[in-house]
This record gives structure tokens, sequence and C-alpha cells, in this order.
């Protein structure tokens, strides 16, 4: 089946400018990139693509000449998508929440614990949870004695003293497993209500 296959052509007409202006700017040998273009395939799907593009040297052909890379981002800028809404329903919630791996690595946090522990984001992500709390909320994490889930208690009382608190919190605190589809432990959960 005969298809059109020039790029500029596939690309959308907000994207057609940029591409042709980098093409222009580059120098033989030079190279270039373009973020975020959608491309429409031939069953009119549109996919979401990072271009890479270098100019082939000036004696390999009369004219300009250029390779082309396209990455497709499609897959990846869905399940960001999906990420940025499962945090929206954690950070809704006033219960501090949080998840750590099986060594003990923050995965997961809701705002209201981040803002407790005066930390963006990205800065307290995959870093172990006993450097991150402070002495008095060392209950908040498993001790080695605690890595089984049959072990957990349903549910305890702490009272934890936050930096930048002068009150003390008493929590009612739950823990429990994070499984894969295979039953397998990948992390434990625990939700704090104040």
């Amino acid at each position: 089946q005969h298809h059109d296959l020039r790029l500029n052509q596939a690309l959308s007409r907000e994207d057609r400018p940029r591409l042709n202006r980098m093409l222009s700017l580059l120098e033989p040998m030079g190279k270039g990139a373009l973020n975020n273009l959608t491309l429409t395939g031939f069953d009119q799907s549109e996919r979401r693509i990072d271009l890479h593009a270098a100019r082939l040297p000036q004696d390999f052909h009369q004219e300009a000449r250029f390779l082309i890379v396209l990455l497709d981002r499609t897959v990846e800028k869905a399940r960001l998508s999906e990420h940025g809404v499962f945090n929206a329903l954690l950070d809704s919630s006033e219960d501090l929440t949080f998840a750590t791996d099986p060594y003990g690595r923050l995965m997961l946090a809701n705002q209201t614990f981040l803002n407790r522990l005066g930390m963006a984001r990205e800065r307290a992500l995959g870093r172990k949870l006993a450097e991150l709390l402070p002495p008095s909320a060392s209950a908040l994490y498993l001790s080695k004695g605690e890595e089984r889930p049959s072990q957990y208690p349903d549910s305890s009382f702490e009272t934890v003293k936050w930096p930048n608190d002068n009150t003390p919190s008493q929590l009612a605190v739950r823990r429990f497993p994070i499984r894969n589809r295979r039953n397998e432990i990948i992390g434990h959960a625990t939700t704090c209500r104040d």
C-alpha cells in the first residue's frame, strides 16, 4: 500500500516550523534535537516523539542531507499522565501516606507527609526513610525485626515530634505490604491519621 513517507507531512502543523528551523540552522556534521513532537501514523493515530537529527557531511551529496532518528514517547507520556493522577489522588488525603521498598528507601509519599518532613518530593524519593525522619519518628519506619508482614500490628498509636512543630502528634499508624502480581512483597506502605 502506498504511503506518503515525508516526515514533514506526518508532523503536526505546529511542529513543522520547529523542524524546518532546526534543520536550516544545522551546519554540516552538526546535531540537534526536538522534544515532544506529534507524529501522525499511517493509521491516523497520533504518537508523541522526540526527534534527533544530524546533518551529513557536504561531500555526501550536493544538497543538504540529514540522518534523523525518531524516539517514540507515547507509552512514557501515558505512564507519566497516569502517575500524575495517582499523585493527585494521594495528595488529596490529609493522612500521612508513604511507602518504602524492602531496603527502607522511600518509593512514594503524599504531599501531607512531605510537608511534615519539610522536603520536596524529588529530594525525598529514593532516600532511606530512617535518614529523613526525625529521631522522635523512628516508630514510623520498620525495624529489622518487623520486615515480615505477618508481624505487622493491625494498627498502633505513636507519638511523633516533627521538625518545625512544637506540639507532638498522636498518630494512629497502619502498615500493610505492597505486593506485585506474583504476590511477592515489593514494599511496605504506611498511613497515619492525626
